[in-house]
């Protein structure tokens, strides 16, 4: 039962240490191992001292208390909320419409006067390749990620 509690303990920590990078908050996977092994003390049934466990183990810079704050309380208001029953959120849609160069892009996408709420997350190609391993690349991402170092240029004088 202790490794169980302990394998819940870092799922929690990983999970939250994403929610703090997520908001801009950095995060070192020491700090979250130390967090991982102070919940693992405290347990994560108190909100307080889980609180504190993170604030103490993860936060690094006194500007980034309130975003932690923020964090926090959302993250542990889905925590709480997805674990006791009866108490279930509605199903919520999500639709991913993709800005294509050829023009292709009125499948799947919400309509004009949709009332619901929106999230729109922009992002490029160039910057899912910049934090993927090379070895996770498709056989089409190598081929972009060829062509797009081929177009690096180095800038300044050589030494």
């Amino acid at each position: 039962m202790a490794a169980m509690h302990t394998s819940s303990a870092e799922e929690m920590a990983v999970a939250f240490a994403r929610v703090l990078r997520g908001v801009g908050v950095a995060a070192p996977t020491g700090s979250v191992l130390t967090f991982a092994e102070a919940l693992a003390l405290t347990g994560l049934d108190r909100r307080e001292a889980v609180y504190w466990a993170g604030r103490t183990t993860l936060l690094r810079r006194p500007e980034d208390r309130e975003l932690y704050d923020r964090a926090f309380a959302v993250f542990w208001e889905q925590r709480r909320g997805s674990g006791e029953p009866g108490e279930e959120e509605p199903a919520r849609t999500l639709t991913l419409a993709l800005d294509e160069d050829e023009g292709d892009n009125d499948d799947g996408q919400a309509e004009a006067g949709d009332e619901s709420d929106d999230i729109t997350l922009r992002f490029s190609a160039v910057e899912v390749l910049r934090s993927k391993d090379f070895a996770e690349y498709s056989d089409d991402e190598l081929v972009q990620c060829q062509h797009l170092m081929s177009q690096l240029r180095l800038a300044g004088p050589p030494r």
